[in-house]
């Protein structure tokens, strides 16, 4: 795990003492990050539809939900982590040899990938 998420969690979640189970679960989108926190911290995780059904609405409606944002931050934020993904993406292609570079979607949710995550339509 990460020593910036780990000391984020510290300082933002109530302390767990040793061998005692948290009074409290915390929602993570990937599973095997909720394995790592819950292993790391002993804090319980919990990895599901609903979580993830959680942070798609917290997507759809973050910027109703964060009064700094104005209209259109979340869809330049979107933006931008978009065109970094698919220049990674690019790049890792063309270190691994690949003739074309390929373009994928997100298959999963991220660490942390709270608010600034392309969200899908299910037009696409």
């Amino acid at each position: 795990m990460n020593e910036h998420l780990r000391e984020f969690l510290e300082i933002s979640l109530p302390p767990v003492k040793p061998g005692k189970k948290s009074k409290y679960q915390l929602g993570v989108a990937e599973t095997k990050l909720a394995g790592a926190i819950q292993e790391a911290l002993n804090i319980r995780c919990v990895s599901n539809d609903v979580t993830a059904e959680l942070f798609r609405g917290i997507r759809m409606h973050a910027d109703k939900l964060i009064a700094q944002f104005k209209e259109g931050d979340l869809a330049k934020a979107q933006l931008g982590l978009g065109h970094s993904f698919s220049r990674a993406k690019v790049r890792g292609a063309a270190a691994a040899g690949g003739g074309g570079a390929e373009r994928r979607w997100l298959s999963g949710p991220t660490s942390l990938r709270l608010a600034v995550a392309p969200c899908r339509s299910s037009s696409m």
